[in-house]
């Protein structure tokens, strides 16, 4: 239950975050901007897809919550907790990676991302330091949790710019009673 309101306020604050500094540049460097996460480009169809376990759904954002059979939970150096996959509409809309606690891991995870990705733009918000990337077709954060009651250390969120308007605009025509 924690994790779940952890998430939410998370997908909250990426939200908040690409919406309010939409005019600092905080772009992916050359070339790193990703379609997807893996072998998933956004907006697969999670029917097309056979090692999806579902977990949960998010009731206020309609995302349904899958992990990935024998994924592994350890990459180079990292280690995760979880690898979490989202689908909105049965379409992959973002990949969420909670990083267990500890400083090295968080270390291991911020330097990862920045090669990869570039260094983004530093943010200070909410329970830890906060990174973001916007692109063309992805933004990514990248939070590190100082909270006790955190279960994650860190949290790096990569989701497809497309569903998320999709999804903003069905939150606000849903409030309007249209869907």
């Amino acid at each position: 239950m924690k994790y779940i309101k952890l998430l939410r306020i998370i997908i909250g604050i990426f939200l908040l975050g690409v919406i309010s500094c939409s005019n600092v540049p905080s772009k992916f460097k050359s070339n790193s901007e990703p379609n997807g996460y893996s072998d998933l480009k956004w907006g697969t169809n999670l029917t097309a897809l056979t090692d999806m376990v579902k977990i949960r759904t998010d009731p206020f954002l309609k995302v349904d919550i899958y992990t990935r059979k024998n994924e592994s939970l350890k990459k180079g150096m990292i280690k995760f907790k979880r690898i979490e996959y989202a689908f909105w509409k049965n379409k992959f809309k973002s990949v969420s990676f909670c990083i267990e606690k500890g400083y090295w891991n968080w270390l291991f995870l911020k330097i990862g991302t920045f090669k990869k990705y570039g260094k983004g733009v530093k943010h200070k918000m909410f329970e830890g330091v906060e990174y973001l990337w916007q692109g063309e077709k992805t933004n990514a954060i990248l939070l590190r949790a100082k909270s006790k009651t955190s279960q994650c250390g860190g949290v790096l969120v990569i989701e497809s710019v497309e569903i998320q308007k999709q999804i903003t605009a069905y939150l606000k025509n849903s409030r309007k009673g249209v869907r």
